[in-house]
């Protein structure tokens, strides 16, 4: 297997958004990541084009809501490509990413939350969510939860 080394000086990629930018230019149809998906039971392979238009895709999201650079996006979910995106956008935007803990308790998440004054909060799914609505009335910052998985958040009859 030959490897072809194509690196990126600090000086060329100045921050890690720059760095970003320059290995899309440079390999926008090379692999940028390879990951399991367990749906499907096979191996997927994403781009570093498909990345930029992934992140591109936050990006939008993030105008959306308003965010200005400096403000505080928190993120919520194992080790997974979506991370990745999910900070390059933020990075991109001169927003500042809080990481979380997958799975810390809900005190801990509220005050990291409360203390950081994060506007938007990305999670995986159930798990977190049942986490973060034990103190979702004590954060007044937080503007927006996004879930990448579909929940079911309506409380039973």
């Amino acid at each position: 297997m030959q490897h072809l080394t194509d690196v990126i000086s600090v000086q060329q990629a100045g921050t890690l958004a720059g760095l970003f930018r320059e290995r899309i230019q440079r390999s926008a149809n090379a692999l940028a990541y390879r990951h399991y998906d367990s749906d499907s039971q096979q191996w997927q392979e994403t781009t570093w084009q498909t990345m930029a238009t992934m992140v591109a895709r936050w990006q939008r999201a993030f105008r959306t809501e308003q965010l200005q650079a400096g403000d505080r996006v928190a993120v919520m979910l194992g080790n997974c490509r979506e991370w990745v995106v999910f900070d390059q956008a933020a990075l991109g935007l001169g927003l500042v990413v809080v990481p979380l803990f997958v799975n810390d308790c809900p005190e801990n998440l509220c005050y990291v939350l409360e203390d950081c004054g994060a506007k938007v909060l990305l999670i995986q799914g159930a798990r977190q969510w049942q986490q973060f609505v034990q103190v979702a009335d004590r954060l007044d910052n937080l503007q927006r939860v996004i879930t990448l998985e579909s929940i079911e958040t309506r409380q039973p009859d």
